[in-house]
């Protein structure tokens, strides 16, 4: 006979995140939920908290749905970390769904090998709003291993088609430096719309491409670039 106990659902409602909240850092929250969650979930970042120096990578959350939603508030707060050619992602969403990333600054401390923001492996209905990305530390890079947001089907290459994401909002970001501001690049095979929309971003500073969108689907695209 086996025994195997597990975590139970994190009950919906709201949480903080920081030294003196329900979580000390993003990893915590995120492993909160590595068993589901029973009703939609929001973390609080408390003002003052950051920066937080991690990467997380946050998977496909069991019942999480267009009801059971999961709000990270930023609240202007930081998280920064460096990165390296496998692990290139300071926020990473491995198939999550309904996620939504809102007033969060995300800062690169690499020169090489920076996606601040991913999202792969049909990481569907999620949302980055109000948040600064920042790859300063890139300025000086004419490589294109660094981007700001990134939906690609590869975890080394920011515009691979694939299994990426669909649905997806991504708006009223301030990005800085890359070699790309924003790419979407889906599943090429298909014709079915992927309807991300990129809208009312500030995108300065890149390189080469503000936005890069690329494939057989669709997309909305509005956005404001310098």
């Amino acid at each position: 006979a086996v025994f195997v106990q597990t975590n139970p659902n994190l009950p919906g409602g709201i949480y903080t995140i920081g030294a003196s909240g329900n979580y000390p850092n993003f990893t915590a929250a995120v492993a909160a939920m590595s068993c589901g969650i029973s009703g939609p979930v929001v973390f609080n970042v408390l003002s003052g908290s950051g920066p937080f120096n991690e990467q997380i990578i946050i998977p496909q959350i069991i019942n999480s749905s267009a009801t059971n939603t999961i709000t990270f508030n930023g609240n202007g707060e930081t998280i920064t970390s460096t990165t390296n050619t496998s692990t290139r992602s300071i926020i990473l969403l491995d198939g999550a769904d309904y996620i939504t990333i809102d007033s969060l600054n995300v800062v690169t401390q690499s020169a090489t090998n920076n996606f601040a923001i991913q999202l792969t492996n049909d990481a569907d209905f999620n949302t980055i709003n109000n948040c600064l990305v920042d790859l300063t530390s890139t300025l000086n890079e004419t490589g294109s291993t660094n981007a700001g947001i990134v939906v690609s089907g590869s975890l080394t290459s920011a515009t691979t088609a694939g299994a990426s994401g669909a649905y997806n909002t991504i708006t009223n970001n301030h990005i800085i430096g890359g070699y790309y501001g924003v790419t979407i690049n889906g599943a090429s095979s298909t014709s079915e719309s992927m309807n991300n929309v990129v809208d009312s971003n500030r995108i300065e500073d890149f390189y080469f491409y503000g936005t890069y969108l690329r494939s057989k689907k669709t997309f909305y695209y509005e956005p404001t670039a310098n």
